[in-house]
Parts: C-alpha cells; structure tokens; sequence
C-alpha cells in the first residue's frame, strides 16, 4: 500500500514482500560471513543484530522501488555500486527524526533516498544528490561513529509515487 503525505510516502510492504527481504538479508549476511567479511565498527554501533540490518535493509530498498512503480531487484555483494538501478543508493534509519546520512566513502554522484521506519510501514522521506548536500554545515559527528554529512529531510526534494 501507497499514500502519499506531501513530500513523504507511506509504504506498507506486505507480508510477501517482507519474506522476500527477509531472504534476500539472510543470504546478504550469509555471503558476508562466509567470506569472512568485517562489519564497519560505525555500523555496529547502531545495530543489535547484523543479520536483522541486512534484512532491514533490503525492506528499505524494496520500499524506494515500490514508490517508483519499479520491480524490486535485489542484489548482493554489490557493495558501494548502487542499490537500484545505475545510480540509486537508499538508506534506512530506523527512527523518522534521524537525517539521511552519507559517509566520506560514498559515492558523491549517486541519489540518495531517506527511508525511515521498520517494517511493514515505513516512510519515504525524500531525496537528493550527494554533491548537492555535501555541505560543511550538515558535517557532524553524531554518536560517536565518525564524521559524517547528516542531511535533514528539509534539505532533501520530495518523492512522489510513480503511477
């Protein structure tokens, strides 16, 4: 389900579509441990359970395709490539006040997509292009995890379903 709330859409995955996350998590997590892969130290910090953040992060990114009308393919060990189509990176944080965050590493000319919440309802928040908001005031250190450009979502362009 679509609603679409000014500049924000609501999207509720269904309970298909959750698994199909959930499978996709577990075999992203499953890839990571058996190549023996670190975890981001950054990264742990905010997640209780490494195996819910790629599920979770998988519901994230079929969230942004499903408010574009597009079919959700996921992928795995794609790593800093996009998360949809050429140039698309989603990023969900679990809470809606938190920013959009994009880090020194990430690809300055790709869109970034703010999705918050947890599953099934989760909120798109909007949008923008890195070098666009890779501006000395939105550079913070929030928790402790390093420098890092958090973009509220006032600075971000509103999303609008695809019909």
């Amino acid at each position: 389900m679509l609603r679409q709330d000014g500049g924000r859409v609501w999207v509720t995955l269904t309970l298909s579509e959750m698994l199909h996350c959930g499978n996709v998590g577990v075999i992203r997590h499953y890839e990571a441990e058996s190549n023996h892969r670190q975890t981001d130290k950054k990264f742990e910090v905010t997640q209780k359970s490494l195996i819910g953040a790629h599920v979770e992060g998988a519901m994230g990114e079929m969230v942004v395709a499903k408010a574009r009308g597009k079919y959700f393919m996921p992928t795995v060990n794609n790593f800093k490539e996009a998360d949809l189509g050429a140039n698309v990176q989603v990023r969900l944080r679990m809470f809606h006040h938190w920013d959009l965050i994009i880090r020194d590493n990430d690809n300055p000319e790709h869109i970034y997509v703010l999705v918050t919440g947890t599953g099934p309802e989760f909120c798109v928040r909007g949008w923008c292009h890195a070098k666009d908001v890779m501006l000395p005031e939105y550079r913070k250190n929030h928790g402790g995890s390093g420098e890092a450009w958090f973009i509220p979502e006032s600075a971000l362009k509103p999303m609008k379903i695809k019909d």
